[in-house]
């Protein structure tokens, strides 16, 4: 009686390995809209995200969150989108797509691994003159911004529209097409470069 309990163990154990369903891969392309619902699956175009933070929390890494219509998606907290990961975050012509900021809150921070790319492309970060800063870099190996608008980080003389303090060597920042005004003062303002001692870095802007 007991080899044969042991092989009906046996097979039951290798049926039920097998009927395990396999975990499904992140989606590549991420959908936001303003009437969207954040959820661990949302993202599908039926069934938007409604922040940018939940759309990059749900793509794989080197996907893109895309923008369906116009508002504000930059969610709640001292900062509003933190990105870990390459990922592209794109708004081609649906209307203004905001990420607005509170008192001395940032935008956007960067804070993605070695070798990870992230662009942003159409996009309006607004600090409703108490914001101070738009988007902080730390890591990643490159930022690309394009085509956006980040204004009013005035929440003190530091204050910035972008500031660019990466803490490894040979990190990028190509800025294109963006318009950044009304950010700070003296050792603030539009664009503030900070890297690291040791460190080297490399800016390229172009209208």
């Amino acid at each position: 009686m007991t080899r044969p309990t042991f092989a009906f163990a046996a097979v039951s154990a290798l049926i039920a390995l097998h009927a395990a369903p396999s975990q499904a891969a992140p989606p590549t392309k991420v959908w936001v809209a303003n009437a969207g619902v954040d959820n661990a699956s949302c993202g599908a175009v039926t069934a938007p995200c409604a922040t940018f933070q939940q759309a990059h929390d749900n793509v794989a890494a080197g996907g893109e969150v895309g923008v369906l219509t116009p508002g504000d998606y930059g969610g709640s907290g001292g900062t509003r989108l933190t990105i870990s990961k390459s990922v592209n975050i794109t708004n081609d012509g649906t209307g203004e797509a905001t990420v607005l900021v509170g008192a001395s809150g940032t935008g956007i921070a960067v804070s993605a691994g070695n070798g990870d790319i992230v662009s942003l492309r159409g996009l309006v970060i607004d600090g409703l003159g108490v914001g101070r800063s738009g988007l902080q870099f730390d890591t990643g190996v490159a930022l690309h911004v394009q085509n956006c608008v980040i204004r009013n980080f005035e929440a003190n003389i530091a204050a910035g529209g972008i500031f660019f303090t990466p803490h490894g060597s040979n990190q990028q920042l190509f800025v294109s097409d963006t318009i950044i005004f009304n950010n700070g003062s003296s050792v603030g303002g539009g664009i503030v470069v900070q890297p690291a001692s040791g460190t080297s870095t490399a800016v390229c802007s172009e209208r």
